[in-house]
């Protein structure tokens, strides 16, 4: 809960993919900020005054300005406590772990860290909705961020809690939910709410008003994800080697709890060594994350569909028990 008389400076990182984005979600925290009266409007009128907000059917867009070039990174942290030295702020970054995917992300955390260490009366709150991802950022012993921060940890939200809340959307919506769909979806997306939140906006389009959400819609909803991200997933998995192209299949088709084992070598046609190297430059890419159970798991859930989709005969051929091989096999 926030103090009395404290603003919060909401950014949201959401999939954000470059350096500009990563800025213009600041700036775009600040603008909603200006729009009351005082010290942030005077602030950002500094960086150059905003002529529009661009805004598309799912959220932000971008930003136009008149200045000559964006504001950077550093300019915008330091709008930022120049504001607190007159209003009292706390600010709040949302899927901070999404920075990772920029090609400098690390660069651009250390940036952030730099400054963020001077700026001692302002109160930064991280969030993020992937939990080993999030361990990346704040965790791991090269991070900028290394015991910079205070970990709560809130775990997945659980099955039944989250099934229920979803389904009362649906009937809001006039929607129904066929037994086992949502319960389905959850475990697909292993429990991550934005990667569930966009299988459920999916389904929600395809239903209608006054239509039945099935498995089959559910199927739909995945193509078009997968569908959507083709291109890009295909960039990715070409450019690992065929021991590391195996490594995936294997940790889609039967997980990843006993990768560096003998059991798992063999089903994949490696040696052990191979399967041990590969993990390891998988992890490093952050193609695969090792939770805090020791289970090594694709970042990315519907990256790990779309390495079954790629494969669906050696799909069957590893695990024909395959959960979700019904699924996949249909997404062809």
């Amino acid at each position: 809960s926030l103090e009395k008389g404290r603003s919060l400076l909401l950014i949201d990182f959401m999939g954000v993919s470059n350096r500009e984005q990563a800025n213009e979600r600041i700036q775009l925290a600040l603008t909603r900020m200006a729009g009351q009266k005082g010290p942030v409007k005077r602030v950002l009128e500094k960086l150059g005054e905003l002529n529009e907000i661009r805004l598309g059917p799912f959220g932000f867009k971008g930003l136009n300005t008149v200045s000559a070039s964006p504001p950077t990174l550093s300019q915008l942290l330091a709008a930022i406590e120049e504001i607190s030295q007159s209003k009292k702020i706390a600010v709040f970054m949302d899927e901070i772990q999404d920075l990772l995917d920029m090609d400098d992300g690390e660069a651009y955390l250390s940036e952030m860290r730099g400054a963020i260490q001077h700026q001692e009366a302002l109160a930064y709150v991280f969030a993020g909705s992937n939990r080993e991802r999030m361990h990346r950022v704040f965790d791991h012993s090269k991070s900028p961020f290394f015991k910079q921060v205070i970990d709560i940890d809130l775990g997945p939200i659980p099955l039944e809690r989250f099934s229920a809340w979803l389904a009362e959307r649906f009937r809001e919506g006039e929607r129904l939910v066929a037994d086992g769909v949502l319960e389905r979806a959850y475990a697909l997306c292993r429990g991550i709410p934005g990667d569930l939140q966009r299988v459920c906006y999916e389904m929600w389009e395809l239903s209608g008003k006054g239509g039945t959400v099935e498995l089959e819609t559910l199927i739909s909803s995945l193509k078009l994800i997968l569908d959507s991200r083709n291109d890009m997933y295909l960039i990715g998995y070409r450019a690992v080697v065929k021991s590391q192209q195996s490594v995936l299949l294997g940790v889609a088709c039967v997980g990843g709890n006993k990768v560096k084992g003998k059991g798992f070598a063999d089903l994949v046609g490696l040696a052990s060594g191979t399967v041990k190297r590969a993990v390891d430059a998988l992890e490093a890419r952050g193609e695969l994350l090792k939770t805090l159970e020791g289970e090594y798991v694709f970042s990315d859930p519907f990256y790990r569909l779309w390495v079954m989709r790629l494969n669906p005969y050696a799909t069957l051929k590893r695990n024909p028990n395959q959960p979700d091989l019904q699924i996949v096999s249909r997404l062809v």
